[in-house]
């Protein structure tokens, strides 16, 4: 925390959210929600520090959805300015459907302002939310605006994705070295974007294995 204060930060959020094996396996992510005693070090860490706001990021659990309860007398009791949940599993992954019995239930013993996260798709999706739990501080969008960056724009999707594309292209080949390091983060971009372009060219964007071959084809999108 003095590091991040000393560069200027003055807000974190902790991920307990992450449910990627491999983060899950050491501990962290949403393989955090099990280890009762390492959470009550961080909240003790968390309340000693004033000068930094501190959110976090959690599913309801890592094997079952009432697991996050283990916690819920320390969540409640650490200062913290939000809390977003993402109403799965580590387990499940992205796989099945939010679970909104839990997540209201959680919302009835939680004492923080709450942040909705999980398959928000558009606009409506977080209209009806709005509608159903007006008492929600807010929304994390996360795959959704990756898969469509146009979704709060009235932009061409082409467009909105060819900017982002330039934006991040420019500031990749200013900062690394090379094309391995380069296109490894080029590449992540395209991820989510599948279904924004035709299969032929993804294939040869996300395929491409120098700069040369990177840029041919990201050319004929335009």
């Amino acid at each position: 925390c003095d590091s991040l204060q000393d560069q200027g930060w003055k807000r974190i959020d902790l991920n307990m959210g992450c449910p990627f094996p491999m983060q899950v396996r050491a501990g962290r992510g949403s393989g955090l929600i099990k280890n009762v005693d390492a959470f009550k070090e961080i909240a003790s860490e968390i309340a000693m520090r004033n000068e930094v706001e501190f959110s976090i990021k959690m599913r309801l659990g890592q094997e079952n959805e009432d697991e996050y309860s283990h916690l819920l007398s320390i969540l409640n009791n650490t200062p913290l300015v939000h809390i977003t949940m993402h109403p799965r599993l580590g387990k499940d992954q992205y796989k099945s459907q939010p679970n909104i019995t839990a997540f209201e239930q959680f919302c009835k013993v939680c004492d923080h302002p709450i942040v909705y996260n999980g398959d928000i798709t558009g606009p409506d999706c977080i209209e009806q939310l709005k509608q159903r739990y007006p008492e929600l501080k807010g929304f994390m969008i996360g795959r959704g605006l990756l898969s469509k960056p146009w979704m709060f724009c009235e932009k061409e999707p082409l467009e909105v994705v060819l900017s982002l594309h330039k934006s991040i292209y420019e500031h990749a080949v200013a900062n690394l070295c090379s094309d391995s390091q380069i296109l490894s983060r080029l590449h992540a971009f395209w991820e989510y974007l599948d279904s924004a372009i035709d299969k032929k060219t993804y294939k040869a964007i996300v395929k491409s294995g120098n700069l040369r071959n990177y840029r041919e084809a990201v050319s004929k999108l335009a």
